[in-house]
């Protein structure tokens, strides 16, 4: 399954053009339109190098908070700003709607938030 991670530096905001998605519009089961912010339209080709997203594909977030996971409900085309990773199932083999909720299960969730403790524990021990 390809995703691709956004981890740079966010594009400059303008007050019309292409909807920039946030780790701020990715809630627990949807896509949230609030805070609703733009992006000019001609840095699309050279921001969206690593995937065209399509609506249904998986939203997860990578940090603050981290694994909210919501799924892409529009067309049109959309900018994602950093700690987005866009998840895109091969088809027909991992339904994208079942993999949003596999995901947003306590299982899931739990396993994550777990895994995201021991590398920050591992992170922050002293080298020897």
């Amino acid at each position: 399954m390809p995703f691709h991670r956004l981890s740079r530096q966010p594009p400059g905001k303008t007050e019309s053009g292409l909807r920039l998605i946030t780790a701020k519009n990715v809630k627990m089961g949807f896509l949230q339109m609030l805070p609703l912010e733009y992006v000019n339209a001609s840095i699309y080709e050279s921001w969206m190098t690593r995937g065209i997203p399509q609506m249904g594909d998986v939203l997860f977030t990578t940090e603050a908070p981290l694994a909210n996971v919501a799924q892409l409900d529009t067309d049109e085309k959309v900018v994602f700003a950093q700690r987005i990773i866009v998840l895109q199932p091969y088809q027909p083999n991992l339904d994208r709607t079942f993999l949003k909720y596999l995901l947003l299960s306590d299982v899931a969730q739990k396993r994550i938030h777990e895994k995201a403790r021991a590398q920050r524990s591992k992170a922050s021990r002293p080298a020897c």
